[in-house]
C-alpha cells in the first residue's frame, strides 16, 4: 500500500490528463443531450459551444504542456510562450464571433466552458478523499487480479 505523504500526495499517473478529457467529453456529451429536454435549441447550442470550446482548449494546454516540459534546445521556450498568448486571444475570437453572430444563453455557455474544469477538480477531490480514508482506515492494497 502507498504511504500518504506530502511528497506523493500529488502525484498524478500519465494516464490522469487523458482521462480527464475522456471524463470531460462523456460528461459534455450527457449534459447536451439532457438539455434537449428543455426545448430550447439556444441553451443546448450555447451548451454545445461551451464544451467543444472548453475540451478544444484542454487539450491544446496538456499539448503545449508536454511540448514544454520535454528536453530540447533553449530557443523553443519562446514559441511556447507566443502559443500560450496565441490561444487566449483565439478563445477572444471564438467567443466573439459566438457572440456576435448567435444569440447565446450565456449560463449555458458558462456551464459549458465549466466542465472540464469540474471534472478536473472533482478528480483531484476523490483522489484525496480517496488516500485520505486508505490511511484513516488502513485498508490494505487490493489489486484488480486479486478480486476475480
Amino acid at each position: 500500500m502507498r504511504e500518504l505523504n506530502k511528497a506523493n500526495l500529488f502525484e498524478l499517473d500519465p494516464g490522469f490528463p487523458e482521462r480527464v478529457f475522456d471524463t470531460s467529453l462523456f460528461t459534455g456529451m450527457l449534459l447536451i443531450v439532457c438539455s434537449t429536454a428543455l426545448n430550447s435549441m439556444n441553451i443546448t447550442l450555447s451548451l454545445a459551444a461551451g464544451v467543444a470550446i472548453s475540451l478544444a482548449f484542454c487539450r491544446v494546454l496538456w499539448w503545449s504542456i508536454r511540448r514544454f516540459m520535454q528536453p530540447g534546445p533553449k530557443g523553443q521556450k519562446p514559441v511556447f510562450l507566443l502559443l500560450g498568448i496565441i490561444k487566449y486571444v483565439a478563445m477572444g475570437v471564438a467567443l466573439f464571433f459566438l457572440f456576435k453572430h448567435f444569440d447565446v444563453h450565456i449560463v449555458a455557455l458558462f456551464v459549458g466552458l465549466s466542465t472540464v474544469q469540474a471534472v478536473i477538480t472533482l478528480k483531484l477531490l476523490s483522489l484525496l478523499l480517496v488516500a485520505f480514508l486508505n490511511k484513516s482506515v488502513k485498508v490494505p492494497s487490493v489489486h484488480s487480479r486479486d478480486v476475480f
